[in-house]
């Protein structure tokens, strides 16, 4: 169950660096703020995730 929720959120997280380089090239640095730290909460909580799945498998 979780195995596919994480494939998908690093997927989400992946996608949305292209989106953010993309804007950066626009030079839309405001948006790029606010979804860096939306991609960096998201890369918080895959982690968070993948290490409560990792120590309920111990």
């Amino acid at each position: 169950m979780y195995g596919s929720q994480i494939e998908r959120l690093k997927k989400d997280s992946r996608e949305l660096d292209h989106f953010i380089k993309r804007l950066e090239k626009e030079g839309d640095e405001s948006k790029v703020y606010k979804l860096l730290k939306k991609q960096q909460f998201l890369n918080s909580r895959i982690n968070d995730i993948e290490e409560t799945v990792k120590n309920y498998r111990v």
